[in-house]
């Protein structure tokens, strides 16, 4: 796959109000299920979760556009889960990609490489209405139809008071075996969450500056002389980055607390043109390392701001404010 505090593992236990296959009335729902696709929708944003990938997030726009923001051109793509653990292995002879190998443990939401769909367990309406609910096993980016031994769970719901930000509340839930070839945990950059934006959407920006929440000018991303590997390496000062319409400045920015003082991953491949199907991709990950062994559980939030930049960012400050992290004593 192109591709990243200690926090309590929260199994959601959920009752919903309209489970797949159920017929919803999506007139009055703000979220509700249509086909392989749950939708969340207030009349002012929208995005869709789909289960022929995993349950990733695959769609966003404005509730009146039909121009989906997210880059679904592979299973590697979307706004999904992916993480990393253990020792790196050829195994080839077992069917893993040769692109792709050696490789370590790296279950991803969506599916793999081969492009085989992870297998959805849950998929539901939740929260009498208002959010929606996926669980799934995914497959093993590197390897032909191998499933990951854990589970994903997914928890997406409009944040209240703000009516383009959607709050996602993401799990891993590993059930390994004891004496697996991948061995014990060992600290690995995770991507918290992997996102991918259409090409179209070619402004990429960051605050790096060393005065953040304070308003400071914005840098637009760019590759430097150092830059060798597809993706370049930034350090935001303040946790979030957006792509937007260079001549509009909207599109869609993601908060991720858990890259807070972290490197991430940023760009993009091809021309600066193409939509949700294009290869050409804007791509950028908060980073964070986790150390994931065999019996993990572990969960971590982030936010998904649809509008212009300007007001992007206004959000972002708020969810700081309102989720500002504690300090040890």
């Amino acid at each position: 796959m192109i591709k990243i505090v200690n926090f309590i593992f929260v199994l959601f236990v959920v009752s919903g109000v309209c489970f797949a296959g159920e017929k919803t009335d999506k007139s009055s729902a703000i979220a509700y299920i249509e086909g392989n696709r749950g939708w969340l929708d207030n009349g002012v944003v929208k995005v869709a979760v789909d289960k022929e990938y995993g349950g990733a997030i695959v769609y966003a726009s404005p509730s009146k556009s039909k121009v989906n923001m997210v880059n679904i051109f592979d299973k590697g793509r979307q706004i999904q889960q992916s993480y990393y653990a253990g020792k790196s292995f050829d195994r080839k002879k077992e069917g893993q990609a040769a692109r792709w190998s050696p490789w370590a443990w790296n279950p991803v939401q969506a599916g793999n490489t081969d492009k085989d769909k992870s297998v959805v367990l849950d998929f539901k309406v939740i929260d009498s209405g208002k959010g929606i609910y996926t669980k799934c096993q995914p497959r093993l980016w590197d390897m032909n139809e191998e499933l990951a031994k854990c589970y994903f769970h997914q928890r997406m719901q409009f944040e209240e008071g703000m009516d383009n930000v959607i709050r996602v509340t993401n799990a891993i839930e590993c059930f390994r075996d004891k004496d697996d070839m991948w061995g014990s945990a060992v600290g690995r950059a995770q991507e918290l969450p992997a996102v991918y934006a259409i090409r179209d959407m070619n402004k990429m920006v960051i605050y790096d500056g060393d005065k953040p929440w304070t308003n400071g000018d914005l840098t637009t991303i760019k590759y430097g002389p150092k830059d060798k590997w597809i993706w370049t390496k930034q350090k935001p000062t303040e946790p979030w980055a957006a792509c937007v319409y260079p001549k509009t400045n909207t599109g869609f920015g993601v908060y991720s607390p858990e890259g807070e003082g972290n490197t991430w991953n940023m760009g993009w491949t091809g021309k600066p043109k193409g939509t949700e199907y294009s290869g050409p991709t804007m791509h950028f990950a908060p980073i964070a390392k986790w150390k994931l062994d065999r019996k993990t559980k572990r969960t971590f939030r982030y936010w998904i701001i649809i509008g212009d930049l300007k007001d992007i960012r206004s959000k972002v400050y708020q969810l700081h404010k309102k989720y500002a992290r504690k300090k040890s004593p």
